[in-house]
């Protein structure tokens, strides 16, 4: 169960990433935005953590896993990925509360 969590997870966080990476114009690939997305998930399950540590911990995968620059392109796309996550989550539920 776990295992469907973090792919499910990090496949849509990763989504949310790499939108965020276009409206910013950010260079990151869409496998990086997934892998760092996945993570950050697992790391998750293990270590409780509060949400500002787990953007701590997105922005040092992401470090590592793209050439994306710390300033600001990264702390931006970690603030405009949350807003996209949300966004999309809401459209999501709009969409199956309209299907309903």
């Amino acid at each position: 169960m776990m295992f469907i969590d973090v792919v499910v997870q990090g496949l849509f966080c990763g989504l949310a990433l790499w939108i965020s990476g276009r409206l910013i114009r950010a260079e990151i690939g869409f496998l990086a935005a997934v892998m760092a997305s996945a993570i950050t998930t697992l790391i998750s399950y293990w270590l409780p953590m509060g949400w500002l540590l787990y953007g701590l911990v997105l922005c040092i995968s992401l470090k590592l896993l793209s050439d994306v620059r710390i300033w600001p392109d990264m702390v931006l796309l970690v603030l405009v990925g949350w807003l996209v996550s949300f966004a999309l989550s809401g459209l999501l539920v709009a969409g199956l509360v309209a299907w309903i």
